[in-house]
């Protein structure tokens, strides 16, 4: 869900492709999440939001990994508050509006004065802003301070594991969610340092189609017989839904009927933070029409959560108003 980078010139096709692909799974786990404290009643969602827990968001943090090595190259300073503006001030606006909303319609307390600890505990879905930009800045720090990526790396792992023995890091809960996907970004950091991002590309479309089969079908596997959630299996699940949709996104990549994919994928950033006012909202009204039927809901929900924030999108754009999404730099101001 990071943006393109300016310090890295060529595009890749296939990670906008992969974006697109979280970003459908980020609205679809939302969509059904939000049904469960209402009457309609959707079969198997268990098994469906297990699957898509278990590595969706992991693969954004690993799509960011890609390109930090490269983008942290120049003076930290302006490396922080380029992060800042892209990740932790769209955090902060649409956590404000998100909740102002909630806190409108009733479907949250937390509005008004208690707002302001969002400075420390970040609430809903944008825990994901928050511990990002975190890990980005800690990269780059450690890069600058003469550590190697290699044993960043090492240490990445070496702290998820330390959470599955209860080594404790305070009672600041951030941590331990930095600690618990601070892997997923390691996983990018090592992937773009021994693979040309670009050969993914150029691998044959039936071979990148077995390969996203066969991730896909071990974490159904694994959800099934209820290892999805153990110690051992998590950051393995994530590596496997992360390398089976990069392979899905080398096929769409290559696919122009799937060219939307890749569109929703460079509006991803947009998408995650508007998506639950327009999907809850939607859910809303079919609840008040006496709507109960699960498909409508959830295929209307997940349609409503994506295609109303690239509406929202482009009309910022008619009007000026993009500094919603992210503040602009002193060169694009």
């Amino acid at each position: 869900m990071n943006p393109p980078d300016p310090a890295n010139p060529k595009h890749i096709a296939w990670v906008d492709y992969a974006k697109g692909i979280g970003i459908i799974l980020v609205v679809a786990g939302h969509t059904l999440r939000g049904l469960q404290k209402t009457p309609v009643h959707v079969p198997g969602w268990e098994f469906v939001d297990a699957w898509i827990y278990a590595f969706h968001m992991p693969l954004f943090f690993f799509l960011a990994g890609l390109f930090v090595e490269r983008s942290c190259r120049g003076p930290l300073g302006p490396f922080v508050a380029d992060k800042a503006r892209r990740i932790l001030w769209p955090y902060f606006v649409w956590t404000i509006l998100q909740e102002g909303f909630r806190h409108l319609t009733g479907a949250s307390a937390s509005g008004g004065p208690g707002l302001w600890t969002i400075i420390y505990r970040p609430v809903m879905q944008f825990w994901f802003l928050y511990v990002l930009f975190l890990l980005l800045v800690l990269y780059a720090v450690w890069r600058k301070a003469g550590g190697s990526w290699k044993v960043f790396v090492a240490v990445a792992f070496a702290l998820n594991i330390s959470l599955a023995f209860g080594v404790g890091y305070g009672s600041w809960g951030v941590i331990y969610q930095m600690w618990l996907y601070i892997p997923c970004l390691a996983l990018g950091v090592l992937f773009s340092a021994l693979v040309r991002l670009e050969q993914v590309d150029e691998c044959g479309v039936p071979a990148l189609a077995g390969f996203a089969l066969g991730g896909y079908a071990a974490i159904a596997a694994a959800v099934f017989f209820h290892a999805a959630g153990l110690a051992g299996f998590v950051v393995p699940l994530a590596a496997a839904g992360i390398f089976a949709s990069v392979a899905l996104a080398g096929c769409f990549s290559r696919w122009r009927p799937a060219a939307g994919l890749g569109a929703l994928g460079v509006l991803s950033l947009e998408i995650f933070v508007a998506h639950t006012i327009f999907s809850s909202g939607f859910r809303q009204l079919l609840l008040a029409a006496g709507a109960r039927n699960a498909a409508l809901h959830v295929a209307g929900g997940i349609a409503i959560g994506l295609a109303g924030p690239v509406i929202l999108h482009a009309a910022c754009k008619r009007f000026h108003l993009l500094f919603l999404f992210s503040l602009p730099s002193k060169r694009h101001a």
